[in-house]
């Protein structure tokens, strides 16, 4: 069963981004993808606009929510980590950007590459 769940994320993962991607060519010019600190406690955010995204404190589970825009329970299986390490993202755009489909684009093909 799990040899099935993680094949249905990687696949879920692995398609998507395609589909996206196809439709732009925007991506962040700069990013930062670093572990965030355990003494950051509970909270977690993300905010974008004008071509940046910053989020706090967040799980890889609230970033595939945000940036394909599905809910968690459309999420099934995966590793532990995947609710339970949490990351600061910081990413910024050269051109602005101001529409939020644009920045969920942009925000897949990051999490795609890294």
């Amino acid at each position: 069963m799990k040899h099935l769940q993680r094949r249905l994320l990687a696949f879920v993962l692995g398609s998507c981004p395609a589909a996206l991607l196809a439709q732009t060519a925007a991506t962040f010019d700069v990013a930062t993808i670093r572990l965030s600190s355990p003494a950051t406690g509970p909270e977690s955010g993300v905010s974008t606009g004008h071509g940046k995204l910053s989020a706090k404190n967040v799980t890889l589970r609230r970033c595939i929510v945000g940036a394909y825009e599905i809910s968690p329970q459309q999420i099934a299986g995966g590793p532990p980590w995947l609710d339970g390490t949490r990351f600061d993202i910081e990413a910024q755009s050269e051109t602005p950007v101001d529409t939020d489909a644009e920045l969920d684009r942009m925000f897949v093909q990051l999490l795609a590459d890294r």
